[in-house]
């Protein structure tokens, strides 16, 4: 559904960002064409000091997004370029902003935060324009995920495996001796469907494409790779992710038939109508691979991503099951970091799964009893199911993966029986020699 274009005039809501104390007053914004059902305000951030070096370098910083909103002080927790990531004193709001630059475009600015309270969503994306949008989603209307379970998938999958389940096995005496405390770099390579890139610059499906809305996407994606090594560094992963390569994919694939199909053409090599990734994934020496596509266009309701699971032990993690897809209406929620949590041999909460009996494994993600968070592979807190779950609130997805550590409020992340973390570490040294 099309908005009315004149939603977003910006003198309906104002945007006073603070850095270092300086004010920067709203600038009066012209109409624009947007799409699909979303808020959408125009912001603006001249005076954030995106350009240049000094970004990165505040200590901290304050955004007063809206009016009616308070003013959210954060102390940079990421001392990395272009980035800074943070998150309030008390936890409830978290901040993820970087800077994308490129030899065609000026600074772009881009990011997410999250209200834990309110359970709502704010992305900061550039439209083909340059103009800064800010779109406001309520976790709960993002559609949940979902696993792989396409048999033919991950069959043809398992052809293109044999060639590469020796690492396991070069790695297999190194297991033994696992050093979960050294880092080691996972590499990904992101495929994204046109319809995909017209949808993240604000335009309708079959949109023309240019550089800007390539430039957009691709900065949406640096986004991606950069919050998801938030949360596998401030859960004490010790792994690393590397975007070793990104791009729009070149054979006009149409995602109409959803998830499962589209795991399925990445899949098959030779035959898959996406088959042309497998050499694309060797030259890049991608250890994972992602293929981002659009809602608007897929047949029925889709998941906002699927991923195939290491169901073959004990060889964990095998290359073949290195596949993962997610939407790009779904880059808030950390929905591509849920998905990438699987390829990493991480499960749903036990709960979501109906696993409570399992006693065996401790992959899973973790929701807290008292509603108060969930971690990054888990569902939202619902009723009925076996971990007994009673409270009617919704929880918000914070950026952690479950394990032992506690979260500001006090409360365990999962203990030792709901441990990703534990898994990521165990596994990252073979999954980072894939390819």
């Amino acid at each position: 559904m099309m908005l009315n274009r004149y939603l977003a005039l910006a003198w309906l809501v104002p945007l006073i960002p603070i850095v270092n104390s300086q004010h920067i007053q709203p600038k009066k914004s012209h109409p624009s064409e947007l799409r699909d059902d979303e808020t959408v305000y125009f912001l603006d951030v001249s005076g954030l000091g995106i350009s240049g070096t000094d970004f990165h370098r505040h200590g901290s910083l304050g955004i007063q997004l809206l009016e009616d909103l308070p003013n959210w002080h954060f102390v940079n927790r990421n001392e990395a370029d272009d980035h800074f990531y943070g998150e309030t004193e008390d936890g409830l709001v978290a901040c993820h902003l970087m800077r994308h630059s490129s030899n065609h475009f000026d600074d772009k600015l881009v990011g997410m935060l999250n209200d834990r309270e309110t359970n709502l969503w704010y992305e900061i994306k550039p439209d083909i324009s340059g103009e800064i949008l800010l779109t406001v989603i309520f976790e709960g209307d993002i559609p949940p995920s979902s696993t792989g379970d396409d048999h033919i998938t991950q069959l043809y999958s398992f052809w293109n495996s044999l060639r590469s389940t020796w690492a396991y096995l070069r790695d297999l005496p190194w297991t033994l001796r696992i050093d979960p405390e050294k880092e080691q770099v996972i590499d990904v390579m992101i495929i994204w469907s046109e319809n995909s890139e017209c949808r993240r610059s604000f335009l309708g499906i079959d949109c023309t494409l240019t550089e800007d809305t390539r430039d957009n996407m691709h900065a949406a994606l640096e986004l991606v790779i950069a919050t998801t090594n938030y949360a596998l560094r401030v859960s004490d992963t010790s792994a690393v992710f590397n975007l070793t390569h990104a791009q729009r994919d070149t054979s006009g694939y149409r995602e109409t038939e959803g998830t499962s199909k589209i795991l399925t053409d990445m899949g098959v090599p030779f035959f898959g109508q996406l088959s042309y990734i497998h050499p694309l994934r060797d030259e890049h020496k991608a250890d994972l691979v992602s293929f981002v596509y659009d809602l608007r266009i897929v047949e029925g309701d889709a998941p906002c991503g699927t991923a195939l699971l290491p169901l073959i032990r004990p060889l964990p993690l095998a290359p073949f099951l290195a596949w993962s897809t997610y939407g790009v209406q779904c880059f808030a929620g950390y929905t591509p970091t849920h998905e990438f949590g699987h390829n990493l041999g991480c499960f749903h909460d036990r709960g979501t799964v109906g696993a409570c009996d399992d006693n065996k494994n401790t992959d899973y993600g973790y929701r807290s009893p008292t509603g108060t968070f969930r971690t990054i592979m888990a569902y939202s807190c619902t009723r009925g199911e076996c971990d007994d779950y009673q409270l009617g609130r919704f929880c918000s997805r914070i950026p952690y993966f479950s394990g032992p550590a506690s979260y500001q409020n006090g409360e365990v992340l999962g203990g030792e029986e709901n441990n990703c973390r534990k898994r990521i570490r165990l596994d990252k040294r073979t999954i980072s020699r894939f390819r």
